[in-house]
This record gives structure tokens, sequence and C-alpha cells, in this order.
């Protein structure tokens, strides 16, 4: 994991307010749903995929599902500046996503044991 992932610095370079970051985070975590339920077969959907083997091409697809999940709720401009650095925030934000997900589904197997 390359770059850090802390939330402030993911705002910032957005440029979102704390209402619309709290938008983001839900449109990020809808998008991990939609994405593992419409491509059940991808590496992304595979809980036991390490992020960097997951290839570029799904994350960019599930990058772009954010960005125009956030034109369509008004936290991003249409047409708006899709710059690197933004892609990298979402890309972390996604991140950070995954990895929840498999601390949650870790513990609800350990509770099992």
């Amino acid at each position: 994991m390359g770059r850090t992932i802390k939330p402030q610095r993911i705002k910032r370079e957005l440029g979102l307010s704390n209402q619309d970051f709290l938008k983001f985070k839900q449109i990020c975590r809808d998008a991990q749903r939609i994405w593992r339920n419409e491509h059940p077969q991808s590496k992304w959907a595979n809980i036991k995929t390490p992020w960097g083997l997951i290839p570029e091409p799904e994350i960019e697809q599930v990058v772009q599902l954010v960005w125009n999940k956030g034109v369509e709720r008004n936290i991003f401009r249409a047409g708006g500046d899709n710059s690197y650095i933004k892609r990298m925030a979402i890309q972390d934000r996604l991140q950070a996503i995954r990895q929840n997900w498999y601390n949650n589904h870790r513990r609800k197997a350990e509770k099992l044991m």
C-alpha cells in the first residue's frame, strides 16, 4: 500500500465539504457492493484477492462508477476535473473500503469458529 489512506487528505484532494464527504463515503460503499453483485467472478469481488492483485482496469471501472454516482448526487461536476489526483483519492477510499470489508468478513469468520 504505497500511500497512506487518510480521510482528511482524501476529502481535501476531492475538495469536498463535510456533508459531501459523508455522501462520498456512502457512494464508495455502494459502488463496492454494486460491482461485486454485477461482476461476481471478478478479482474485485473475491474477498481473498489483495488490493495489489486486482487488475488496474477493474479498479479504474469502479473509480469511474464512483465518479458517475458522485455526479448524480451532485458532489462532483459533470465534465468536471477528473484529474489523476482525484482518481487516486477515490482509489484510496475504495482501498480502505475493501480493507474494511475484508476485516469485517474475517471477524465474522472468527466468531463462528
